[in-house]
């Protein structure tokens, strides 16, 4: 009998412990993405049908965007430009995989 008592004490304690937490989490603001923080480009789409280069912004190798390789940059790392001189000049290089 004590057992019992003292183990829905137990509980109930655990329990209410658990809900002051939980409410102090679900009180919280959300979190929001300042949209002017993320890197934005007036550079051409990722379309192959098109002429320009690509590089990864995790990379340092520029890429003729109907390269094989640049198929493999994800789509949220890649940065367009449209001469060559444009992708050197923000110090990429050029990719011997392909060339044209």
């Amino acid at each position: 009998m004590v057992f019992t008592i003292g183990a829905i004490l137990i509980i109930v304690l655990a329990l209410g412990i658990g809900l002051n937490i939980g409410a102090k989490v679900f009180s919280r603001p959300p979190i929001t993405i300042n949209s002017e923080l993320l890197p934005t480009s007036s550079f051409p789409t990722a379309d192959n049908s098109q002429s320009g280069y690509v590089a990864s912004i995790n990379g340092q190798y520029y890429y003729p965007v109907d390269c094989s390789s640049a198929n493999r940059i994800k789509e949220e790392n890649k940065m367009f430009f449209n001469t060559k001189e444009e992708a050197e000049s923000q110090g990429y290089k050029p990719s011997t995989s392909c060339t044209d």
